[in-house]
């Protein structure tokens, strides 16, 4: 049995990246409209506290998804052929692998977590163990799906789960549940999106077929072990920070980093989506690097424009949406702004490196990113959330830094080309952060509503932004033209980009 060719004609990644863009754009404003709406509601209903503990638990959740995901789903989508007997004992593999581990967090938890955290925060780890299986259930439909590019039945997925997530968190919450009501939420998330996807995927029974399971043995153990160390260096701060101070400075650390480095992620996640399926079908070398060159320029002329402006409108915004509860939020939030930045660079790498069939490069790069991101969240808690957040923003950068120059020039990509690929998005969020920043400051001065300060900060940053790329960066210009119109359908011959950019369109890249 096979899933996909062996790899996709131009014309063909062409035609799945806009079909993706759409898609995932689509469904990416109906998660976003459903998981903002649901953070304003919970922030106003459950105390910072209660989050700072909740945020071990979502931990769990999101370590859940790990081995199934990485260790079961990337193999399977990497390969350019896959069997029958390999499907089912990777479907066999999820499953038990589930089992295990969730059993081993639930019964590990009082004996590991609350000698170090408390009773409480382990209870909410117990809580989170079931993820473990339920995310077992999905990952073969997962990668069944992404082989076949079939971003519709993905976002659909993603779409309808957390928004059941959401509300469940939300109805919970009312009722009177705290930091249980947020794991809670995270828990149906997981389990209705595996329950989509075994909806819309063949369907893999899961069997045991000695003669194929060495297929998946050391770049699934690989690649699990990468995602492991990456999952773990994207939250270890808040087990640290757990610890260390008190539950309500780790909120607040929690809220920061979620506006000023999660919220951009889950834009990212439009790319990331659609970039490792495209990665793995492409023909050769030289399509998967002007890919992801064209990625990294179109990815940073979006995020970088958002952040910039979030640095000047924080100190009215985060009061005005979450509460004034969280104002002390607003400090951490403008320094992790600028980590964010570092990070949306460095999105996408992750999947360039596992298509090209080199984990053991990116669990090299991502343990020793865990390693010293710890150690710098441990020396740094003692002095409080603000220089925990100052070392955090430099230490991304450093990482994306070296990131660039020996895991991504390892398999191909020239960091001069991804320097390049920057130039408009720093450009352009330059300028428009010398305009944005002094109104701010003048308008701060005025007794404006909240909402009309952000809206005129955030008008003003946006039209020096366009004018910026429409005069002095055409090609990043078109990219933005080409996205819109892969979004609202429009003929190809509208969107085409100038001859002076990196290749014609995104699949000819």
């Amino acid at each position: 049995m096979k899933t996909t060719p062996d790899q996709a004609s131009p014309a063909e990644l062409r035609a799945a990246t806009m079909a993706g863009i759409r898609w995932f754009t689509t469904a990416r404003l109906g998660v976003e409209i459903a998981a903002f709406s649901s953070s304003v509601i919970l922030a106003r209903l459950i105390p910072p506290a209660e989050f700072g503990r909740a945020a071990v638990g979502l931990f769990v959740v999101i370590m859940a998804g790990v081995i199934p995901s990485q260790g079961l789903s990337v193999p399977l989508v990497q390969r350019r052929a896959v069997s029958g007997g390999l499907l089912e004992t990777a479907a066999l593999t999820a499953l038990l692998a589930g089992l295990v581990l969730g059993a081993a967090v639930f019964l590990l938890a009082p004996v590991a977590v609350a000698p170090l955290l408390g009773s409480r925060i382990a209870e909410l780890v117990r809580l989170a163990s079931p993820a473990f299986v339920l995310a077992g259930f999905g990952a073969v439909p997962e990668a069944l799906l992404s082989r076949r590019l079939d971003f519709k039945s993905l976002s659909i997925a993603e779409l309808a789960s957390v928004a059941l997530g959401a509300a469940t968190a939300v109805a919970l919450a009312v009722a009177g549940v705290d930091a249980e009501a947020v794991v809670l939420g995270a828990i149906v998330t997981v389990a209705a999106q595996a329950g989509l996807f075994l909806a819309f995927a063949p369907r893999v029974f899961p069997r045991w077929h000695r003669g194929v399971a060495g297929e998946l043995g050391r770049f699934g153990a690989l690649a699990a072990l990468s995602s492991y160390a990456y999952t773990a260096f994207r939250s270890v701060d808040y087990a640290i920070l757990a610890a260390r101070l008190r539950p309500a400075q780790v909120g607040y650390y929690w809220r920061a980093y979620q506006v000023a480095i999660d919220y951009q992620l889950k834009v990212s996640v439009i790319m990331l989506r659609i970039a490792f399926p495209l990665y793995a079908r492409s023909g050769s070398l030289e399509q998967t690097r002007r890919l992801r060159i064209r990625i990294v320029r179109l990815h940073t002329v979006v995020v970088f424009p958002l952040l910039a402006t979030l640095i000047a409108v924080a100190p009215k915004l985060v009061p005005l949406v979450f509460g004034e509860s969280w104002r002390a939020a607003v400090e951490p939030t403008q320094i992790l702004a600028v980590a964010g930045m570092a990070v949306a660079v460095g999105m996408g790498a992750a999947p360039l490196v596992m298509a090209a069939g080199a984990p053991g490069r990116l669990l090299a790069y991502n343990a020793s990113c865990l390693a010293l991101y710890a150690t710098l969240v441990t020396l740094t808690a003692p002095y409080g959330v603000t220089t925990v957040c100052v070392a955090v923003a430099l230490f991304h950068l450093t990482a994306v830094l070296a990131q660039v120059l020996l895991v991504e020039r390892s398999v191909g990509i020239p960091p001069r080309e991804v320097a390049t690929a920057l130039l408009a998005a720093t450009v352009g969020s330059a300028a428009a952060s010398a305009v944005a920043y002094p109104l701010a400051r003048w308008l701060s001065t005025v007794d404006l509503p909240r909402a009309v300060f952000v809206v005129a900060v955030g008008g003003a940053a946006a039209l020096v932004y366009g004018l910026v790329l429409r005069l002095a960066f055409p090609a990043a210009w078109a990219d933005v033209k080409l996205i819109v119109g892969a979004f609202l359908r429009r003929s190809r011959a509208e969107t085409d980009p100038p001859p002076d950019e990196v290749g014609s369109a995104v699949g000819q890249a």
